[in-house]
């Protein structure tokens, strides 16, 4: 069974994009509204400003971890996905709620479904430090009575809720109806991200695998390509977006960077230089996919040149 899911990471920076470009002046692309109630970048820049005032400078900051690149956010802080993900944390949520006058509860609530639903998509494992609350978030899912499931069902209820509800604005046309809501793209994904995970935790918990079954959501991504790419870039020189036609080019660039010592990595799992442990999978790989390749060649040349000696010696061989 294959199942097809969305990027958690990817959907974050997206949600976060969507609020960006929802405001009032001109040049904002949505009017992005929920329940009566409008959501708005500039509610995160009020907040922000007023957690950073002057007058607080030796009060206590409520989102500390949220710096000024979070909230203008230029072309490469839009790329970093911590600033995409710390926008919706619990902090922000608070600071939102502590500052604002008007009403948020639509906009604290699309804060909360995403910021819950990358903590699930990053539980499971290596997580033993998280308690209270969040300390169901330290297992694998192990069957489909799990609180993970139950909320990541929650959240695509209140989005599918919210779809709904922009549908029925009789009153309005289909173009001001994209603009009050998220984007099209950003709902598909979300619906996608959702569904198809629960129905591969579905098909993996069915009982057919033992008692032993598990799920570890924070496995469920697309790190592995992400650093397949990277090492692509660090190997690609000046070149920034590559095609069909350089990629061989990036790959044996990558292995010969590996083989001088560039790149150290290997089948122990350690690396060293300018790429993380997690890239030597990555590296492993090349150098597997070039020795065969290798290997291949040689022993058609080999054939070749023996195909050749036994015409020479006057021997009918087929091509």
């Amino acid at each position: 069974m294959i199942s097809l899911m969305s990027d958690p990471v990817h959907l974050m920076k997206k949600a976060a994009q969507n609020l960006y470009s929802s405001g009032n002046s001109d040049y904002h692309t949505k009017r992005i509204e929920k329940g009566g109630e409008f959501l708005r970048w500039d509610m995160f820049k009020y907040a922000w400003d007023q957690d950073n005032s002057p007058a607080k400078a030796l009060g206590t900051v409520i989102a500390y971890n949220v710096t000024r690149d979070h909230i203008k956010r230029s072309g490469f802080t839009r790329l970093k996905t911590k600033y995409s993900v710390q926008m919706f944390s619990r902090k922000m949520q608070l600071c939102v709620n502590t500052y604002h006058e008007e009403e948020t509860n639509q906009l604290q609530r699309y804060m909360f479904h995403m910021d819950r639903y990358i903590d699930i998509m990053n539980s499971g494992r290596w997580r033993k430090e998280w308690t209270g609350d969040k300390a169901y978030l330290c297992a694998p899912i192990r069957s489909m009575d799990d609180r993970r499931i139950k909320e990541l069902v929650e959240t695509m209820a209140w989005f599918d809720d919210w779809n709904d509800e922009n549908q029925q604005r009789a009153a309005e046309s289909n173009e001001q109806r994209r603009e009050r809501f998220i984007t099209d793209e950003l709902y598909y994904d979300i619906r996608l991200a959702i569904r198809g995970f629960v129905a591969h935790c579905g098909q993996q918990l069915d009982g057919s695998k033992g008692e032993h079954a598990k799920v570890i959501p924070r496995l469920y991504n697309q790190d592995c390509v992400e650093g397949h790419f990277s090492l692509l870039r660090a190997a690609g020189g000046a070149e920034t977006h590559m095609n069909a036609v350089s990629l061989p080019a990036h790959q044996a660039s990558a292995l010969q960077t590996t083989n001088h010592g560039g790149i150290a990595a290997g089948s122990s799992g350690q690396a060293t230089g300018n790429v993380s442990a997690n890239h030597s999978v990555v590296v492993d790989t090349f150098i597997c996919i070039k020795t065969r390749r290798v290997v291949k060649k040689e022993r058609e040349q080999r054939q070749k040149d023996g195909r050749e000696l036994a015409r020479g010696a006057g021997i009918d061989v087929p091509s």
